[in-house]
């Protein structure tokens, strides 16, 4: 409903004359022709301040009514792409008049705010099945699956291409001037197209790739840098090659060639950049190289070449460290992108909660979990073992008693009902999951909403 016009004060003043003859609400809004609320709250206010006046307040009464607040937050909650003069005039229909700018201000006091979205391939149906798919098979697989891969890759690194937003200090009328402008050169003013590898032990060898590649060329990169890589980064003989579903990749003939040459490959889901820690290692590169300004294509090759041999190995490291996560983060967004999230991985200390891996990782949420499939056999307290086994869970619950219960308190318990001692006995549990760090647990960073948490959770239970 639109916001009406104030009251004048000499009809103001009218009701208040009106009011000590003894006349009700009802007759004197009949007598003057005002609703009567209207009439209530100028009496109310006359008796508690004494005065018709308006009174100091903050400034400018809003314009903007709460209910077409909220047809604002509707709009952008299922449109967010609608821009503020569709607003406008959307809120012109319900006769509210206000300037665009006001509509984003009001936006922003409710946490919307105009930002750049993130582009990302499209997802398929069947792209977010394969994601999903994949994340829930490899959850479980031990570190040393994933510090043994070989991640492999292609980019391209353009000359003067790199598109980030800059900004510069000018005043009006100076758009024009040299030093404000950015110059800007057809295609990039050429590019280069790279092949690279990675492993959890450092960068492996990168590749210039000369003309159109094919099968061919791809084999050919293949037979001159996987072994030499492997060689380098000390891989186990169990190593695991990881690429995507390129045609070039996943051609006949360079199936054959694998299998000829004996290389295990990583089976991946399509559209999946986002799981491949070499995409971050891709972000370094062009940002390192587009900082020292290459003039030309055979400089740019060379500092591409110098600056991927710079990458250092705890870079690599870091991020494989983190890997655990990031397939947690794709079963709790039920197979969509998720952020590709940058490892910050801390120095060990002693008195740090170790991760199922065996790395000192933060531990803001730890989940309580006796299933096998999510008891990564990480490293517990001395002689303690990772994974007990005397209950169809895998844990005995008589192996030792619980840290914190009395003799009394455990001797109350075993008289108690089952149903009051199993809940009593989660409580104790939780307790004891603030009061010390578990072991066998499913560590989850904060890179995951609630509402993936509790589709984690409920995962969790569902294969118990």
């Amino acid at each position: 409903m639109p916001r009406s016009k104030e009251i004048q004060k000499q009809m103001r003043k009218k009701v208040i004359e009106v009011y000590p003859s003894g006349k009700g609400y009802k007759a004197i809004s009949k007598a003057l022709g005002l609703p009567r609320t209207t009439v209530r709250a100028i009496i109310y206010k006359w008796r508690k301040h004494g005065t018709v006046e308006n009174l100091p307040r903050s400034g400018r009464p809003t314009k903007i009514t709460p209910g077409a607040q909220r047809q604002l937050i509707q709009e952008v909650t299922k449109d967010p792409t609608t821009t503020s003069k569709e607003l406008q005039a959307s809120l012109a229909s319900v006769k509210v008049s206000v300037h665009d700018s006001t509509i984003r201000k009001r936006l922003g006091k409710n946490g919307l705010r105009g930002r750049v979205p993130r582009r990302k391939p499209l997802l398929s149906k069947k792209n977010i099945k394969a994601r999903l798919s994949f994340a829930r098979k490899h959850l479980d697989d031990p570190q040393d699956f994933w510090e043994n891969t070989l991640w492999t890759d292609e980019t391209k690194i353009e000359l003067f291409g790199r598109s980030v937003s800059h900004y510069v200090w000018r005043k009006s009328n100076t758009a024009f001037q040299k030093k404000n402008i950015i110059p800007t050169v057809k295609y990039g003013g050429g590019s280069v197209m790279v092949w690279g590898c990675s492993a959890a032990s450092g960068p492996g060898r990168l590749a210039v790739i000369n003309g159109t590649m094919n099968s061919a060329v791809y084999q050919k990169i293949l037979k001159e840098n996987v072994r030499p890589s492997v060689c380098d980064l000390k891989l186990k003989r169990t190593w695991v090659l990881q690429q995507d579903n390129d045609p070039k990749h996943t051609s006949k003939s360079t199936s054959e060639w694998l299998k000829k040459n004996k290389m295990n490959t990583l089976e991946w889901p399509s559209q999946s950049p986002d799981l491949n820690p070499i995409e971050m290692l891709w972000h370094d590169l062009k940002k390192v190289v587009h900082a020292r300004k290459p003039s030309n294509v055979a400089e740019l090759q060379q500092l591409c070449k110098d600056e991927w041999a710079k990458i250092p190995p705890q870079r690599c490291n870091r991020l494989i460290a983190s890997y655990g996560k990031r397939l947690i983060a794709v079963v709790a967004a039920k197979g969509i992108f998720t952020l590709v999230m940058k490892s910050r991985v801390p120095a060990e200390r002693d008195d740090a909660p170790c991760s199922p891996h065996g790395s000192s990782l933060p531990v803001p949420l730890i989940c309580r979990c006796t299933n096998p499939r999510f008891n990564r056999g990480g490293p517990g307290p001395p002689g303690q073992s990772n994974v007990p086994t005397g209950t169809r869970e895998g844990r005995d619950d008589t192996a030792r008693p619980e840290e914190g219960v009395t003799s009394t308190e455990r001797a109350t318990a075993e008289q108690q009902p089952p149903g009051i001692k199993q809940a009593e006995g989660r409580t104790q549990a939780s307790r004891q999951a603030e009061q010390r760090p578990q072991w066998g647990r499913v560590v989850v960073d904060d890179v995951i909403s609630r509402a993936g948490r509790h589709f984690l959770y409920s995962e969790m239970r569902r294969v118990t």
